[in-house]
């Protein structure tokens, strides 16, 4: 079995991995040399069709549909609404796509509006943890040389800064 050539499958790759991030964008699908499918936000030459690409959120919370909108299914009523409130204190973060995360763990670094789980994840466990109130805490690392702060509101990080001794 003969794979496709580089040169015509990474353009076609990445024409489909960006189209689905323009989904308003048409995409069509045609026929290309040698009879190869070929992807194309401009109309196909000859034959050709235009296909639609549907948006799939990843995520979601308990006892929500697809939508985002709330369920409510027989006997599971007070749970819904304890979802309902962690769902919006959690809203407050930005979403994060989990290959970003992964590289954020990788380099150990952190972005605004990061979750505080994945603050533990790419930092570790704090040494201190300092709570203050509206939902304001202070995480402390000690590191070699220095202290490092991270700052959250309501669990998601405001900021952070890195203290140095000075010898």
């Amino acid at each position: 079995m003969k794979l496709a050539q580089p040169t015509l499958f990474i353009p076609c790759l990445l024409s489909t991995f960006f189209s689905f991030s323009l989904s308003a964008s048409p995409i069509y699908q045609c026929k290309g040399p040698n009879n190869r499918t070929v992807f194309s936000d401009q109309p196909c030459e000859g034959e050709g069709q235009e296909i639609e690409v549907r948006d799939y959120k990843i995520g979601g919370a308990v006892g929500r549909d697809a939508g985002g909108r709330m369920y409510e299914s027989e006997g599971h009523s007070d749970d819904l609404k304890t979802s309902d409130d962690s769902y919006k204190k959690e809203s407050s973060c930005v979403f994060i796509s989990s290959t970003e995360l992964r590289r954020l763990k990788i380099r150990h670094s952190l972005k605004k509006g990061m979750k505080s789980k994945d603050v533990r994840g790419s930092w570790g466990s704090p040494s201190d943890i300092n709570n203050y109130s509206k939902g304001r805490s202070q995480w402390v690392y000690y590191v070699t040389g220095g202290v490092r702060y991270v700052y959250l509101k309501d669990g998601c990080v405001t900021s952070w800064r890195t203290a140095f001794d000075r010898k």
